[in-house]
């Protein structure tokens, strides 16, 4: 009893302490208020209006000691016992979340059109996965507090029967992640909604041993986490939820990071950001930066995968195991986990559909072919119309099994080098709406200048702007012995043309290529 009764008082002075430096960063920040009050007091404004402008100073970053202020807001709030602070939620094993208030939905709609992707994939020869990823909450809900109910188990499930009813081919994550409080502590950040490195690591391997139920030759040998370093960083980071309420809360995270201990060379192409990068796995994925320093409020739980959230990600690896060609379309989740990917199959192309809008995801896969399709996602992400449009409709007008016709033979490529960072020719072919060609080439030299990449657009005659656009990997395509592009003309009003840059899209000053035996063909 006594020990409690001293616990309490050091409670109580805690709590005392914080009202204390409260009262004095308040009379610091006065002048903050002080004018929209004279101005309500002289009837110059509305009450509402003054409080809306003295909530938008206080959470702006014109407020003194802003930092320090959260983090004694919330350790007042840690002190007191409050389990809800700010919107964010504290669990029964202290993890912070975002709890999920919206009720059991009808997705039937969107259950649908998912099964209408994965017949059309199916139509093409393509293997279709729709892998339920956990959401941050155990699956008998025992972490909540009382008085608080999470709708996201609910919605999970009733979504994966909705696309069983639709004949979709489906995989529960949450199963082998969050099926208990203890994996939850496991698999997810403390402070952060996102699950750990190791989290995505242990799913990469279960994905790709679900993978081998279409296709038993896939070697996931690999996914042995004995192949993969782990490193951890402590109390390196403070996630989503640990910046809102400040680490006096709740902590800190560790950073966590995986790194193969086979031999690796690959590379990564990047289209809208003009990137080529080629090396290591550790040269082409990790960002150093983020592992020589720490800052709490400014970087997040995924910042050392270098480039975070992004509409394209094009890997290649002419060592990996399995010469095969995998979609992975996700969403921030899978940022840890993609590049993993990328040691087990030849090419892995990564699409986030709240970004991606150069076509429609039907029309990508017809347009790439490729092997398999895994589309990753929650029960919340089903709902939105970027993971459940898929614009199967549009893609049905391309023959499936057309015959290709060239239409431009051996056309001779040689740009000189120039000070023009836009430096291209046009290759002489008039395209037509909806019509779907390939361009394809045996071999590209750079003459002169550094360029890792080649690109290649579609643009709009009227304004020059980009449509379409690829960039072709050098070093892969020649291994390869060439490349190829697939793209469909839009069907609308505008004239395009086809333009091939010298090296990449706004980066060709001072760099000369040479291509060989280019062709265009054309699906009718």
């Amino acid at each position: 009893m006594k020990k409690v009764y001293l616990h309490q008082k050091i409670r109580m002075g805690i709590a005392a302490c914080c009202l204390v430096v409260f009262f004095v960063l308040s009379v610091a920040n006065a002048p903050m208020y002080a004018g929209p009050l004279t101005a309500w007091l002289n009837k110059k404004t509305t009450f509402a209006e003054m409080a809306g402008e003295i909530s938008d100073a206080y959470i702006s970053d014109r407020i003194w000691a802003k930092t320090q202020l959260n983090e004694l807001n919330g350790l007042f709030a840690r002190v007191t016992g409050r389990r809800v602070h700010k919107g964010v939620t504290m669990l029964n094993n202290e993890m912070l979340v975002y709890t999920e208030s919206e009720p059991v939905r009808d997705m039937s709609a969107q259950a649908r059109r998912v099964g209408e992707f994965s017949d059309y994939l199916s139509s093409l020869g393509i293997p279709f996965l729709y892998v339920l990823r956990p959401d941050k909450i155990d699956m008998g809900g025992t972490l909540l507090p009382a008085g608080l109910h999470d709708y996201s188990v609910e919605n999970g499930t009733r979504m994966l029967e909705q696309l069983a009813e639709n004949g979709v081919r489906t995989y529960d994550l949450r199963e082998k992640i969050a099926l208990t409080p203890e994996q939850m502590a496991e698999f997810f950040f403390w402070t952060d909604h996102h699950w750990t490195p190791h989290a995505a690591f242990t799913a990469f391997g279960f994905i790709v041993r679900e993978l081998q139920q279409f296709d038993p030759t896939i070697d996931d040998s690999l996914t042995n986490v004995k192949m993969w370093q782990r490193s951890i960083l402590r109390f390196w980071l403070l996630g989503a939820q640990g910046k809102i309420v400040g680490k006096l809360y709740d902590g800190t995270d560790h950073l966590i990071w995986y790194a193969p201990q086979f031999s690796t060379q690959m590379s990564c192409v990047i289209p809208s950001r003009g990137t080529v990068r080629r090396g290591s796995y550790v040269q082409v994925n990790i960002d150093q930066k983020y592992l020589e320093s720490r800052n709490y409020y400014e970087d997040d739980a995924y910042n050392v995968y270098r480039d975070g959230d992004l509409p394209l990600v094009e890997y290649h690896n002419a060592d990996a195991p399995n010469r095969k060609k995998l979609l992975l379309i996700k969403d921030t989740f899978g940022l840890p986990m993609q590049s993993m990917f990328a040691t087990v199959f030849q090419e892995v192309d990564v699409i986030d559909p709240r970004y991606y809008t150069a076509s429609r995801l039907a029309e990508y896969c017809a347009d790439t072919r490729p092997d398999y399709v895994v589309l990753m996602a929650n029960a919340s992400l089903a709902a939105a119309d970027s993971y459940s449009e898929f614009g199967v409709s549009e893609a049905k007008k391309i023959p499936v099994n057309g015959k290709w016709t060239k239409i431009l033979n051996q056309f001779p490529v040689q740009l000189r080098a120039s000070d023009d960072n836009t430096l291209n020719v046009q290759i002489p072919v008039r395209l037509q709406h909806g019509k779907t060609y390939r361009l394809s080439f045996d071999s590209i030299s750079v003459l002169a200048g550094g360029a890792e990449g080649v690109s290649v657009a579609v643009v709009r005659q009227s304004n020059g702007a980009l449509a379409q656009h690829q960039i072709f990997d050098v070093g892969y395509c020649n291994a390869q012995g060439g490349g190829e592009w697939t793209f469909t003309i839009p069907s609308d009003s505008e004239s395009y043309s086809l333009l091939l840059y010298s090296g990449i899209y706004g980066q060709t000053a001072g760099t000369s290529i040479k291509m060989t035996n280019v062709v265009i063909s054309r699906l009718d």
